[in-house]
């Protein structure tokens, strides 16, 4: 829940604040409900500072994690929900080794089945 606002819009503390947070790891979200801001002030001051939101690599666990999933066949899409991830980022890294097609393919050979399909 946002605390109300103790800063005025863009002022030097609110900056430092900002900044301190976002390298303490924060998200823009975390950052605007601890300081009573919108989202996009955040983004604001960070670019004031030069700063930029700070990046969450992929880790060990979680590749292995990836890894045991992709083989199992788990799409993609499911891979980045579980993990709280955004697809794009999964897809530019481990595009090439998920399995391409497999649920039309599957769809097609129930539907052949079902005499749905010649």
């Amino acid at each position: 829940m946002p605390q109300p606002n103790q800063y005025s819009v863009n002022t030097p503390v609110l900056r430092e604040a900002v900044g301190r947070l976002t390298r303490g790891g924060h998200s823009s979200r975390q950052i605007a409900d601890r300081l009573g801001i919108s989202q996009r002030s955040v983004v604001r001051n960070r670019a004031a500072l030069g700063i930029s939101a700070p990046v969450r690599r992929i880790t060990a666990e979680e590749h292995a994690r990836i890894i045991a999933m992709l083989e199992d066949e788990v799409p993609l899409a499911e891979i980045a929900r579980t993990l709280s991830r955004h697809p794009d980022s999964l897809y530019r890294r481990y595009g090439s080794m998920a399995k391409r097609g497999s649920n039309m393919q599957d769809c097609v050979g129930l539907r052949r089945q079902l005499g749905l399909l010649p």
